[in-house]
């Protein structure tokens, strides 16, 4: 048994919707695994969120460029 099988059912996107709370969702915009492009799609509902996509930056911007990254989320945290 592949440890991801018991992801594949617990599909809770209709409830994205509920969430209230400020929601960030950061990416790198040439992250090859983990692309922006469903993280807007969980972002999408939610209606206090914001996309945050750093173009040049792949999959680990928060270690690449960990203070830029920090300031992208403290300047978040502040404004909501």
């Amino acid at each position: 048994m592949d440890y991801l099988d018991d992801f594949i059912p617990h599909n809770t996107t209709s409830r994205l919707g509920d969430i209230l709370a400020s929601t960030p969702v950061l990416a790198g915009g040439r992250d090859i695994l983990g692309r922006p492009e469903p993280g807007r799609s969980v972002a999408d509902p939610i209606p206090t969120m914001l996309v945050d996509v750093v173009d040049r930056e792949a999959h680990r911007p928060f270690q690449e460029i960990h203070e830029a990254w920090n300031r992208r989320g403290d300047s978040f945290r502040r404004d909501s």
